[in-house]
């Protein structure tokens, strides 16, 4: 992810001067490049995402099982423990998004400083 960011930000850097420059093949080229750069930070994110889903709904399963395998549970208490469950899933599956937004943010501190 850190090596993604900066190669698209790198890309970033450089739009002003073949913007400036007029030149349209080095502007196709660049565009193609930013273009290649959000698919595979795109493709990262749905990874990411896919592997926290995969996770997450192992969880909710695993917790379903539990409390029903128990014996003494109500359905009260299985409804219960999926909707802590959920609200639990809604927290976490933000996470891979402010992550990749952390790193980007880092990128471009760095150059700034």
């Amino acid at each position: 992810m850190l090596c993604l960011n900066k190669g698209q930000n790198d890309e970033f850097e450089k739009q002003v001067e073949i913007i400036s420059g007029q030149n349209s093949i080095n502007l196709n080229r660049h565009f193609k490049s930013l273009m290649r750069w959000n698919i595979r930070l795109s493709d990262l994110e749905t990874i990411n995402f896919s592997f926290t889903w995969i996770a997450l709904a192992g969880a909710l399963v695993g917790s379903i099982n539990i409390v029903a395998s128990s014996g003494t549970s109500t359905f009260g208490h299985v409804i219960t423990i999926v909707m802590y469950v959920f609200g639990y899933i809604e927290s976490v599956m933000t996470f891979p998004l402010y992550y990749q937004q952390l790193i980007r943010l880092q990128d471009i501190a760095g150059r700034l400083g």
